[in-house]
């Protein structure tokens, strides 16, 4: 059971809305919820203390014979992509985006939640009113895409978050996270990385000779690592004949690149020393490696979950793709403590290829 939910900060912007939708015809916001029992009623208090609201509402179907929730609305506009139409065809909801694009609020509060019972972590993006419609062109909407190594099922587990969609009429350039803490969290996260030939390898290999403090270590058998089925598993379903693990200093028998990615996130404490994450990345993109795998990985078959997050990238972009607070980790704020922080959850998997 999931839900749309609105969040104006004055009577005008209620108003505005409500003329909105009922232009629309079969859309209706209900602003009055307390007697319905909702999913995400554990939140509203909270989204309303945090962000000052007026009023909440939750935009539903006027003819579907469930109004405490919007699935309804959600599932015709997955039926386009399990169909293939693509967008010259139209929905109830996306009818709404558009129109809320062109309505003349200068912001507003949009939340999507299923099942939000008392974690207080949730997604935070900001976004213009004009960018509204190709945030959300997406199969699952407001998560994102899932798979396992293999590629043979695809899917979603991204429920457990809400996502809070801060819209302002002209949202560019502003930082959404200004104000946070930073809480950092212990991990043992592991970057592997998958080549396809031992040219390349070798290639590699002189990369990280002509870096300070950098290593990738291949005999993985002598050492112990978190995730190391998740090695297994990319070798297999990628057809790598070679994986190493990235690391600094090798200070025990034990590997792990966490202190890799922790001067990345120190960067958005303040630090001003250059990550040597990046120069390996700088270097790696004007290398002759035409394509490899890389991979973060934390708890990959920890509790027998194989889920993964896969992308493809550049290696022109890699860097901007992981110049981030914690790297390969999605961002989550603590709605009580107003800490920014993530989770290990789901590792991330990196095709990288060359710009064409």
């Amino acid at each position: 059971m999931q839900v749309i939910l609105l969040g104006v900060y004055n009577q005008s912007q209620k108003n505005q809305l409500d003329t909105l939708v009922g232009k629309l015809g079969d859309l209706q916001i209900m602003w009055d919820f307390e007697d319905c029992n909702i999913c995400a009623s554990f939140g509203v208090p909270l989204l309303i203390e945090k962000y000052k609201l007026f009023a909440i509402g939750l935009l539903h179907d006027a003819k579907g014979k469930k109004r405490c929730e919007s699935t309804s609305l959600l599932f015709p506009f997955r039926d386009l992509y399990q169909e293939g139409k693509g967008r010259q065809y139209t929905t109830l909801l996306w009818d709404f985006w558009n129109a809320l694009a062109t309505c003349g609020l200068e912001k507003l509060l949009l939340v999507f939640a299923d099942e939000w019972e008392e974690d207080t972590l949730v997604r935070i993006e900001k976004h213009s009113f004009g960018d509204l419609t190709k945030r959300l062109d997406d199969y699952y909407i407001w998560c994102d895409l899932h798979t396992n190594l293999s590629r043979d099922l695809y899917y979603t587990e991204d429920y457990d978050f809400p996502l809070i969609l801060e819209l302002e009429s002209n949202a560019q350039n502003k930082n959404h996270f200004e104000g946070l803490k930073v809480a950092k969290i212990e991990s043992t996260a592991v970057m592997i990385f998958g080549l396809y030939n031992g040219l390349e390898k070798k290639i590699l290999d002189g990369i990280v000779a002509n870096l300070d403090n950098l290593q990738i270590v291949w005999d993985l058998e002598q050492y112990s690592y978190t995730s190391p089925n998740a090695v297994k598993d990319l070798k297999e379903d990628f057809k790598l004949p070679f994986i190493g693990i990235l690391v600094g200093e090798i200070k025990n028998s034990n590997l792990t690149s966490e202190p890799l990615v922790d001067e990345v996130t120190d960067i958005f404490l303040g630090s001003q020393k250059t990550p040597k994450l990046f120069t390996f990345l700088d270097a790696l993109a004007k290398s002759n490696i035409e394509k490899m795998v890389l991979m973060f990985a934390h708890e990959y078959m920890e509790y027998g979950n194989t889920t993964i997050k896969l992308e493809e990238c550049s290696f022109e972009k890699v860097k901007q793709r992981l110049n981030t607070t914690f790297v390969w980790r999605k961002e989550y704020v603590d709605l009580i403590t107003n800490e920014l922080t993530t989770t290990n959850r789901y590792p991330l998997v990196l095709e990288l290829k060359r710009d064409t």
